[in-house]
């Protein structure tokens, strides 16, 4: 198997885990509910992806764009450009392992794939 057809297998694997079909159910719901009422100041969404990553959401909230452009935001009118967090570069081809871990963004696809049919039944 070449280099390439070895990195569409790990994302074909990847996107199967419970891990992710945990995200991609989050995120559909999480969606729609936005959708159905967009000024809600709460909305209902499966909890299974929210006990996976609840930890690194409360510590490290840099991890989402808008909290870490909002704080080099502060960084700017505060004078301390020395303190703005760049988050890493983004990556759109070829990621490592270690990108993977260090939870730089890249990028999979431009649509996302749904393998639900072909991934184990979980119970």
């Amino acid at each position: 198997m070449a280099d390439e057809d070895r990195v569409q297998e790990l994302y074909i694997r990847f996107l199967g885990t419970d891990e992710m079909q945990d995200w991609e159910e989050f995120v559909e719901k999480a969606k729609k509910a936005l959708k159905a009422d967009p000024n809600a100041e709460t909305v209902t969404v499966p909890a299974a992806f929210l006990r996976r990553v609840m930890l690194d959401v409360a510590t490290t909230p840099h991890i989402f764009d808008a909290v870490r452009d909002r704080f080099n935001q502060l960084c700017d009118e505060m004078g301390l450009p020395e303190e703005k967090d760049t988050g890493g570069a983004v990556l759109t081809l070829n990621p490592s392992a270690e990108d993977m871990v260090s939870r730089r963004k890249f990028s999979v696809r431009s649509k996302p794939i749904h393998y639900k049919d072909r991934a184990p039944e979980r119970g």
